[in-house]
């Protein structure tokens, strides 16, 4: 999308018509396809991370300096290696946002669609309705403390493996 206007034009119709729509409300239709099981769990996750993601990257890919491009080019680089050596580099910020992003909307849903689906009686969104319905106080605040240090977890993780993938990128440290 980012290095062909065509796939652009194409595949921004379908990001416009697909993006605003609530993940949410798929989750009926792929309990009835995929049951409850883990590839509906999988598949809940990948629809909600493929928005952010690769919105954030053809947004990073797009702002690659126009300058380093040239200069690449004049210096015999080939469309391939301007790709690979200073596009993609240049756009590794905003694909690991993208990817924070994702991930974060992810747990998110995962949570939201154990809830919906809890017949598979596992996971901590059929943990926190279920506990939520029987008034056990102790276990719902149990379960979001639990998500809060899992979400933490995740998004440590997340940052350490962006300081490794791309050290040449500025990184909060917080």
């Amino acid at each position: 999308m980012g290095m062909s206007r065509i796939v652009a034009r194409v595949a921004d119709v379908w990001i416009a018509a697909l993006y605003p729509l609530p993940k949410i409300s798929l989750i009926p239709l792929l309990i009835i396809w995929l049951g409850t099981g883990e590839a509906y769990r999988i598949v809940i996750s990948a629809i909600t991370a493929f928005f952010p993601i690769v919105i954030s990257t053809y947004s990073g890919i797009r702002q690659a300096d126009q300058g380093l491009m040239k200069a690449a080019k004049d210096l015999g680089a080939n469309t391939r290696q301007i790709q690979l050596k200073v596009v993609i580099p240049a756009a590794m910020p905003s694909i690991l946002s993208g990817l924070q992003l994702g991930m974060g909307v992810t747990i998110i849903l995962i949570v939201a669609a154990e809830m919906i689906g809890g017949s598979s009686q596992s996971g901590m969104g059929y943990l926190l309705i279920n506990s939520g319905q029987v008034m056990e106080t102790e276990k719902v605040f149990a379960s979001l403390v639990v998500l809060a240090v899992m979400g933490a977890v995740i998004i440590k993780l997340q940052q350490w493996g962006d300081r490794k993938i791309a050290p040449w990128v500025a990184h909060d440290d917080r």
